[in-house]
């Protein structure tokens, strides 16, 4: 239908200007005819908008809504400048930034790389400007946002926000800004925001990272023990908060929290100067005679944490039915403790549920050996022998 006849100075004004709930701004002259069509090429409007037709319409029918306010602008007055870029700067391409790395969730970056600060760390104090909105263009600009742009202080990992936002401010850094679109109620939920679940929807969240505090790792001297020193510690705490977030279900945060760790752990032992190879062949039966505060004794620790924390990564994938994530983590932990019965374990489980019974019988009795008492690893192997057999049966009906 046609657009109804406004008066022309509506549009004839050069200014950008706020009236209550509207800006208008157009050019100085609109030749004879243009009417009010928001597609011709003398009427620029401002990216601002999302809504071409309430770019036009009357203060009084603005301020007529229920939900307006006088003087606040329209949600999507708002959304937009926050989403769309800003500078020249486009959006890149997508990043994966699921806790499995299986492209689930993806976010576009939005700031310039160059503007980047220093990367956000587990367990830092981070605070950042969250806007959510419902990625429904058809609905009423006034039901589209949902919350902010508001700023929110937090312990990243912590599970004060929800599994999106965690994982996404995960990957980011100080002035980053970027986009996320998800349809997962189980991801985009947050009660402390306002955002419940609502089934078929898809919501877009805006996310800027503000600040955030540099966790301050304890500095003995000049020397890679301090490094590495601080690195165990830290490590520790954040193996109980991981812990605590598998103990409410979080698991994807918890996946997130022990990457850290093993990420950190890698860098501070690669870092370590004393004696590399020495430590790693005195990493096994003798690791225990080493003392805990030796440089290599400090390393032997470290491998071990590392050993420990990539099987609950494994525990995690478990959970989350990514089988070959979940042998790849037990292998590597393996290929240093081939008698390490949660390795087998979890490996073996996997390898079930991947068809692959008879390498999961081995893993079951290889557990067994270790831990002759383990009903897990008994009632698991019994199975195994049992699909093996009526495999057997059916091939020689």
């Amino acid at each position: 239908p046609a657009l109804p006849q406004l008066p022309r100075p509506l549009l004839q004004s050069s200014l950008a200007m706020w009236h209550g709930l509207v800006e208008a701004n157009g050019p100085a002259h609109i030749p004879p005819g243009a009417g009010l069509s928001t597609v011709h090429s003398a009427f620029e409007k401002k990216s601002v908008f999302s809504d071409d037709l309430e770019q036009i319409l009357p203060v009084e029918v603005l301020r007529a809504r229920p939900s307006a306010g006088i003087g606040l602008p329209p949600p999507d007055r708002l959304l937009r400048p926050l989403i769309a870029p800003t500078g020249g700067v486009g959006e890149g391409p997508l990043v994966d930034i699921s806790s499995a790395r299986d492209g689930s969730l993806t976010k576009a970056v939005l700031s310039d790389p160059k503007s980047h600060g220093e990367r956000v760390s587990q367990g830092s104090t981070v605070v950042v400007t969250i806007t959510v909105a419902s990625a429904e263009q058809d609905a009423m600009s006034s039901t589209r946002l949902l919350h902010g742009p508001k700023d929110h202080e937090w312990v990243l990992g912590s599970g004060a926000r929800c599994d999106l936002i965690e994982m996404t401010v995960a990957s980011m850094y100080v002035g980053e800004s970027c986009r996320v679109l998800c349809k997962d109620p189980e991801l985009y939920a947050d009660a402390g925001l306002g955002v419940v679940p609502m089934a078929g929807m898809q919501v877009e969240y805006a996310l800027r990272v503000v600040r955030t505090d540099r966790l301050q790792k304890q500095s003995f001297c000049e020397c890679g023990l301090s490094v590495l020193a601080a690195a165990v510690e830290h490590a520790q705490g954040e193996r109980r908060e991981a812990a605590a977030r598998l103990r409410e279900g979080r698991d994807r945060i918890a996946l997130l929290k022990f990457r850290s760790i093993v990420d950190e752990l890698e860098a501070a032992i690669s870092a370590e100067d004393h004696g590399s190879s020495e430590c790693r062949e005195e990493s096994g039966a003798g690791a225990a005679d080493l003392p805990s505060s030796s440089p290599c004794g400090l390393a032997c620790t470290a491998r071990k944490m590392r050993r420990e924390v990539v099987a609950e990564l494994a525990g995690c994938f478990l959970r989350l039915g990514r089988w070959e994530e979940v042998c790849r983590s037990c292998e590597f932990v393996l290929a240093e403790d081939p008698k390490s019965a949660l390795a087998l374990m979890r490996r073996g489980q996997a390898l079930l549920r991947l068809g692959q019974v008879s390498e999961a019988l081995h893993d079951f009795e290889a557990v067994l050996g270790v831990q002759p008492g383990s009903a897990d690893a008994a009632r698991n192997a019994e199975y195994c022998r049992k699909a093996l057999a009526r495999g057997a049966a059916r091939q020689l009906d």
